[in-house]
């Protein structure tokens, strides 16, 4: 199978978001990072993390609570 590569910067950043999202709820502060050790650039970075939260996934209240709770 030959995987086509995308080269809309937003477009890679959003599904390697998703892919991350996929295993566990993250914090915006975790996306923000791994996408910044991916070298996006901040532009990118804050439209995707700004986009992924307006859509409900990603929500720091709801990480924070599960969080808490998975460690009582």
């Amino acid at each position: 199978m030959v995987q086509k590569q995308i080269s809309d910067p937003y477009v890679r950043a959003k599904n390697y978001a998703l892919f991350l999202l996929k295993f566990r709820p993250r914090s915006r502060y975790e996306i923000e990072g791994r996408l910044k050790k991916k070298n996006f650039t901040p532009q990118i970075i804050k439209q995707t993390v700004d986009n992924l939260s307006c859509a409900g996934l990603i929500n720091d209240l709801s990480f924070t609570k599960a969080w808490v709770e998975n460690r009582l």
